[in-house]
Parts: structure tokens; C-alpha cells; sequence
């Protein structure tokens, strides 16, 4: 081999060589990212489980006081229809 071609196979395996490291850091800080956004969604997941079962309390909270409201009104109107029906025929 020449001198020409030595330089040649120098120089491609230097730059295989850093092609090759440059690949490696990047493939682990893919990594390394990639498990952040992991650890971030999990977070999320988790969130909006919690949210999801607050809105579920609430919910029932909010239909059994309604509930009871709408109860409330029922008697009461039921009770004061009774008492009309009664003072009527009671004249």
C-alpha cells in the first residue's frame, strides 16, 4: 500500500470511529430521555386518575344533595297539596 492509500483508510476509520462514539451518546441520551417522558406521563396517568376520581365524588356528592333537595321539595309540596285537600273538605 502507498502512502495515499493509508491516508485514505485513516481517515475513514477515524471518522467510523467518531461516527460510531457520536451514535453511542446519542442512543443514550435518547435513553435517558425517553425515560423522563415515561416518568412524565406516569405522573399524568396518575393525575388524571386522582381528577377522575374526585369528579366521581363530586358527582355523587352533587346528585345525593340534589337528591335530597328535590326530595325536600316533593314532601313539602305533597304536604301542602294534603293540607289543601283537607281544609276543602273539611269546608
Amino acid at each position: 500500500m502507498n502512502v495515499a492509500e493509508w491516508v485514505i483508510m485513516v481517515i475513514l476509520a477515524t471518522t467510523l470511529f467518531i461516527f460510531l462514539v457520536v451514535g453511542i451518546i446519542a442512543m443514550i441520551k435518547l435513553i435517558q430521555i425517553l425515560n423522563r417522558v415515561k416518568k412524565v406521563s406516569d405522573a399524568g396517568a396518575k393525575i388524571a386518575d386522582t381528577g377522575a376520581e374526585i369528579v366521581d365524588s363530586v358527582k355523587t356528592g352533587v346528585s345525593s344533595v340534589i337528591g335530597q333537595v328535590a326530595g325536600g321539595f316533593a314532601s313539602g309540596y305533597m304536604n301542602n297539596r294534603d293540607k289543601e285537600d283537607k281544609s276543602k273538605k273539611g269546608k
